[in-house]
C-alpha cells in the first residue's frame, strides 16, 4: 500500500516516514563464513544503511538468520532496497 515494487527496490507514492523491515535464512553456512543483511536508501552505503547485521556461522553446516528493520523518511522519489552477502563456498 502506498508504494511500489519494481527491480528489487520500493518506492512509495506518497511522502513520509515508513517503517521498512526485512528477514532472510540461508541454511548450510560453514564455519566462519558471514550472512550480511542491511537496508539501504537509495543505494547509499555506509550512509542511508539501517538495519544492518552481520553473523558467522559458528559451525559448519548451520542454518543462518539475519532481520533488521528501521524506519526511513522517503519522498517519492526515493526508494528504500535489501542487500545479503554469504561467502559460503564460491557464490
Amino acid at each position: 500500500m502506498f508504494g511500489k515494487f519494481s527491480s528489487g527496490r520500493w518506492t512509495p507514492t506518497v511522502s513520509g516516514y515508513y517503517f521498512c523491515a526485512y528477514s532472510v535464512y540461508i541454511p548450510g553456512i560453514d564455519d566462519k563464513e558471514w550472512l550480511i543483511g542491511s537496508m539501504r536508501k537509495n543505494g547509499a552505503s555506509p550512509a542511508g544503511v539501517t538495519g544492518l547485521v552481520r553473523i558467522m556461522s559458528p559451525v559448519a553446516n548451520a542454518d543462518l538468520s539475519v532481520s533488521g528493520s528501521g524506519i526511513f523518511a522517503l519522498d517519492t522519489n526515493d526508494y528504500v532496497s535489501i542487500f545479503v552477502y554469504h561467502s559460503e563456498g564460491g557464490s
